[in-house]
């Protein structure tokens, strides 16, 4: 291929990534403009139910007692990666 030739390829793959790059940051923008002004959460049943929780701190009871198997599934891919770069 010749230096003209590659030169059209790579603005044609230049336009390319660049169109791409648009069309993800429009949609990006979308949906964060589209997104409610009150969010939604559940922050109220955390509150209700700290004192079941046994701990004081609102972000250790959700990851304690809401989330916790997410919380131990965290813990053994953090055991995973420690086993293979040991």
């Amino acid at each position: 291929m010749n230096i003209a030739g590659r030169r059209w390829h790579l603005l044609l793959f230049r336009w390319a990534l660049m169109l791409l790059l648009l069309t993800v940051a429009g949609g990006l923008g979308y949906a964060l403009l589209s997104l409610p002004e009150q969010a939604v959460g559940l922050s109220e049943q955390v509150r209700v139910n700290m004192e079941m929780s046994g701990v004081q701190n609102p972000v250790t009871a959700v990851l304690l007692n809401f989330r916790g198997y997410d919380t131990l599934l965290e813990m053994a891919v953090l055991l995973a990666a420690l086993l293979g770069v040991w």
